[in-house]
């Protein structure tokens, strides 16, 4: 939570706990404070000692000398200074004198070991551009950038440490690198506890030279947090002539923590917005919204300092994006020159004015140093003592520069805040901020020096440290405390159950990964647009019980390695984020899709890239969706596909679909006409298969699925369709559907047809029931067994028209387990060979009841065929061959004994004859019963196959 500084007891000291091993504070002598005393010792000739960054006297160390160079030098016990490969931190000021980046010259500060291998050194050094790290070969050299430039007007901080494998630089606070040595697999190792400053016999140049300061050693490494509240410390705020202080949060607006001035929007002009900034919240600009106010300005009678944070967030639009502007006069921009936006900041001086201006970097050097989508702190400073104007980045003097004396001209009393106005403030166009932040502005009636600056980048708003592990957001705050964090370790839960405490989502833009999942639970926010860096997830997406009409983000997303749910949305009618996404799921591990209990999702925009969904993708309880969503266009493969509850009147949004590992289910679609869109799959890849149509009341055909292979088993179930007629669109499903695979046909009033199962030879369990005006089974004259991982069972119930049963006459019995045959109000002819048989065969289990007349029981069905007359000590005869192709031989019989005839399945007589020696060369090739009869008396049924 931000803390807001009141006029009355303005601090915010953090408590600094690290303590140096031994520290040199140059306070009039070289000795280290405290106990453990080591003295350095001076060669080169006699340092002096002056004044420090705070104007103290006698307070540093001048090691400038125009004879020579001055190198302080001594052996530091190891318990004082880390050496080897231990960690460590060394921290201590410079000020440069005699040169500076212009001349071209490096500057060896410190260095530890001597060099007898490569790593044994820890050095220092100031390069034109950069700061080095040396370690005999073993480097941390980083690129030059111009905002590392040095010069003989500023104090520049150090601290460099060293955790064992990794190298740490900052300068005033800012971190420059933080890598491993190079070249790769080198390491330091300080090979003794030497230690010199202004390191004699190095590369600095006679007459040039430093002063030094604060010196301090640590045997741990301080961290980025700990490096600014050293600043903190260093320079606790001083309110004299602070003229006003705004924080922008919630409890403040736009008014200073006092409220002695506030900001208003100019004119009509619309005003910024409150949106997440540098601490809490902050102001957003978009093109022409300016803020100005009338009040700073007057107080401003000499010295002043105007400090704050700012983020441009895209390449200005305008050609003078103003940040800040006072009266008229004094301005810090953006500017573009010579092909290239830089920072340019200036005002006029004097009763008769003169403009005094500069840019930042200077216009023909070919560097800009315009950080887009980074906060940066500016301060604007003017010394009326030495007549100088002070531009501070990031608490380094980027330029000053002398200006006639007079102070500043102020052609209006306005403060402008995102733009400016010309001399009669009247708010320029050319000077709005298009897309821009500012935070935490102070503004002082008084020159701040330095030190102050830098100090007052942290003094207030210490920016938050993103936690480590999983993190759960409930408020506002908690979303605006991430806006700098680009790595979660566990899992992201943004909920505020319900208290609709959470209204932008924007600050988590930064993230880039996310280790574990996300949830989004619970929101009442209008959408939720979250999360467009995200580039790497380690787990799942949900997204539930939010209020939200829609979800947008997610943009740069290409992979979810695990579950993505969408539910429980009730007002959410549109999903437009996501539209990089590839792949959901990984090969190892299913990663399953959910678009559930959402009842107002209308539209699913663009997934031009997402082709595979490594597990399941399920829309349920969708009532208002629409056929022409574009989300799953490209989408190839599923491993399976559930449409249940959804308002699609047809298929066509997943036209290219060509895949699927196992289940097809499309139920309860009260509105789908037929299945176009489903014409291109042309295979089940992965066994245990299940197809489901079901509860669809509009559907009358199957036609578009006429193209699926499978690997079995593959199991069917067609249920409760009102306006089914067929299941053509089935015939290319052929063979023995396999173990476990069960084919049901079931409520579906108006189907007559099943010879789109006429290429299935096999399942483990059927089920045909309660199909109104289905006659015949005949479509499943292809099936010649049953397989027994199921109840091998056959069930045929409560289907009113059904006359015929005579398309199983191909099974073989022997795999039956049992048969359910009732409640066919219509049924009176059940004395079909299949049924003859199985009941004839050793061990029948079947259930017949509710029939018409002659299909009532088994024993009535049993008298037709006869079989109730067959002796329990009845011949047994053998057929072979057995297949044969063109004579069987009957034996166990004599010749002429007895009648025998062979019939076909559907119980046609082709041939009669009392011989034991049969021509069946005529039969076409399929499969007959041979029967044997005495007058009426049936002593046998064999079933044989002709070839």
């Amino acid at each position: 939570m931000k803390k807001i500084l009141f006029l009355a007891a303005m601090s915010s000291f953090i408590g600094w706990s690290q303590t140096p091993t031994i520290s040199f504070d140059f306070n009039g002598d070289l000795t280290s404070a405290g106990a453990g005393a080591v003295t350095l010792s001076a060669t080169g000739g006699i340092p002096s000692y002056t004044y420090d960054r705070f104007g103290n006297a006698n307070s540093s160390c001048n090691l400038y000398n125009t004879n020579g160079n001055i190198s302080l030098d001594a052996f530091i016990a190891s318990n004082y200074l880390p050496f080897a490969n231990d960690p460590r931190t060394i921290s201590f000021w410079v000020h440069y004198i005699g040169h500076d980046s212009d001349n071209g010259n490096e500057v060896n500060l410190i260095k530890q070991g001597a060099p007898s291998a490569t790593g044994s050194i820890f050095s220092l050094r100031q390069a034109q551009k950069s700061v080095y790290f040396l370690g005999n070969g073993s480097d941390v050299t980083p690129a030059d950038e111009d905002v590392f430039r040095f010069d003989t007007q500023n104090w520049y901080h150090y601290v460099v440490s060293f955790d064992g494998t990794q190298i740490a630089m900052y300068r005033n606070g800012n971190l420059i690198a933080q890598s491993g040595p190079s070249p790769a697999n080198t390491s330091i190792f300080t090979s003794n506890t030497a230690f010199s400053i202004n390191p004699a016999g190095s590369i600095n140049t006679n007459g040039y030279g430093f002063v030094i300061d604060d010196l301090d050693i640590y045997d741990i490494v301080l961290t980025e947090q700990d490096v600014r509240n050293m600043y903190i410390q260093d320079s606790p705020l001083n309110q004299v002539a602070l003229v006003g202080y705004f924080p922008f949060n919630a409890s403040t607006a736009y008014s200073d923590v006092a409220f002695n001035h506030a900001f208003a929007q100019d004119g009509t002009t619309p005003a910024p917005v409150l949106s997440y900034g540098y601490d809490d919240l902050g102001l957003h600009f978009t093109s022409g919204q300016i803020f100005s106010n009338n009040t700073v300005v007057p107080e401003l009678d000499g010295s002043f300092t105007v400090a704050y944070w700012q983020k441009r967030n895209s390449v200005p639009v305008q050609s003078y994006e103003t940040s800040m502007e006072l009266g008229a006069s004094a301005f810090d921009r953006t500017f573009y020159t010579t092909t290239a936006y830089r920072d340019n900041f200036g005002m006029a001086v004097g009763s008769t004015p003169s403009w005094a201006d500069f840019s930042v970097p200077e216009p023909g050097s070919g560097l800009s140093y315009i950080a887009y989508g980074e906060w940066q702190h500016h301060a604007f400073v003017f010394d009326t003592l030495t007549n100088q104007l002070f531009y501070y980045i990031n608490g380094e003097l980027r330029k000053s520069l002398g200006v006639i004396a007079g102070g500043i001209h102020t052609f209006t009393n306005k403060m402008t805040l995102g733009g400016g106005t010309d001399g009669n403030g009247v708010v320029q166009a050319i000077k709005s901020c298009t897309d821009f932040d500012l935070d935490e502005l102070f503004v002082f009636n008084r020159a701040l020096s330095q030190v102050e600056i830098m100090a007052l980048r942290y003094q207030h708003a210490v920016p938050f440290i993103c936690p480590t592990g999983d993190v759960t957001l409930s408020t506002q705050q908690d979303v605006n405390d991430l806006w700098s964090c680009t790595h979660i370790t566990g899992n992201l839960t943004i909920d505020d159950g319900g208290a609709f405490a959470i209204t932008d989502l924007s600050p988590l833009n930064n993230i880039t990964t996310i280790d574990g999942d996300v949830t989004i639970q619970n929101l009442d926010i209008t959408s939720i647009d979250a999360l467009n860096g995200l580039t790497s997830l380690g787990g799942s997406i949900t997204i539930s019980g939010n209020q939200s009409t829609g979800i947008a983000g997610f943009g740069a997303l290409t992979h979810i390695p695990g579950n993505f749910t969408i539910e429980l949305n009730t007002y959410l009618n549109f999903i437009h984020g996501f539209t990089n996404l590839q792949k959901i799921g990984t090969d190892e591990n299913l990663g399953n899709w959910t678009i559930s209990d959402n009842p107002g999702i209308q539209f699913m925009f663009d997934y031009p890239t997402l082709d595979t969904i490594t597990g399941r993708l399920t829309i349920s309880n969708a009532p208002a969706i629409a056929d022409n969503i574009t989300a799953f266009e490209e989408l190839d493969f599923v491993d399976a596909l559930h449409l249940v509850a959804t308002g699609f009147d047809h298929l066509t949004a997943f036209s290219n679909l060509t895949r699927i590992g196992q289940d097809l289910a499309i139920q309860s679609n009260s509105s789908l006409m037929d299945l176009a869109g489903m014409e291109n799959i042309i295979e089940f890849t992965t066994s245990q298969g299940i197809i489901e149509i079901s509860g669809n009341m509009q559907l009358s055909d199957l036609d578009e699925l006429t193209g699926i292979n499978f690997n079995s088993p593959l199991s069917i179930t067609i249920q409760d369709n009102d306006n089914l007629l067929n299941v053509n669109g089935l015939s290319s499903i052929t063979g023995d559907l396999g173990q476990f695979a069960e084919l049901i046909i079931s409520d579906n009033f108006l189907l007559n047809d099943l010879t789109g199962f006429s290429g299935i030879t096999a399942v483990s369990n059927l089920v045909i029931d309660n199909n109104t005006d289905l006659s015949s089974i005949n479509g499943l004259n292809g099936f010649t067994h049953f397989n027994s991982a199921l109840n091998a069972g056959i069930q045929l119930t409560n289907n009113p028209s059904l006359t015929s049963i005579s398309g199983l006459n191909g099974v073989d019995v022997n795999t039956i387990t049992s048969v359910n045959i009732q409640n066919n109000s219509s049924l009176a002819t059940c004395n079909e060979n299949w049924i003859c048989d199985y009941l004839g065969s050793s061990s029948p289990n079947a259930t017949i009841s509710n029939n018409a007349t002659g299909c009532n029981s088994d024993t009535e069905v049993s008298s037709t065929c006869g079989l109730g007359l067959i002796d329990e000590q009845q011949i047994h005869v053998t057929i072979f061959p057995n297949p044969a192709e063109t004579f069987i031989e009957i034996e166990g019989l004599e010749s002429g004994v007895m009648e025998l005839e062979i019939v076909n399945l559907e119980g046609s007589s082709l041939i009669k004859t009392q011989l034991l020696h049969v021509d069946i060369s005529t039969l076409p090739a399929g499969v007959y019963f041979v029967k044997g009869r005495t007058d009426s008396e049936l002593f046998f049924i064999e079933k044989i196959v002709k070839l």
